[in-house]
């Protein structure tokens, strides 16, 4: 999944799009190993509580990765997006 939000990241980054991403793996070596294994140049934060993370909870956080397109006003636009859904959703609204 990375390897895709890369590419999007790339070609979208310059024109406003931004990823914060919330691991829940709950050994910290493990979760700084797998961005530096990735190279992920957005902001990535760990939530140690895991799977049973009150965030998880209320975002209704069932399987991982799970993924939120959120537009500029703070609203959920998509849940898990295709990379396809998110590139015709950003071209539409660059234009």
């Amino acid at each position: 999944r990375n390897v895709e939000l890369l590419d999007i990241y790339k070609k979208y980054h310059t024109k406003g799009f931004e990823i914060y991403q919330v691991s829940l793996d709950t050994k910290e070596e493990s979760w700084k190993s797998a961005i530096s294994f990735d190279q992920l140049p957005w902001i990535n934060v760990i939530d140690q509580d895991g799977r049973s993370s009150y965030y998880a909870r209320i975002y209704n956080v069932k399987t991982l990765p799970t993924s939120f397109l959120i537009n500029p006003k703070g609203e959920i636009v998509m849940v898990n997006p295709t990379k396809g859904q998110m590139v015709s959703t950003f071209d539409y609204a660059l234009k």
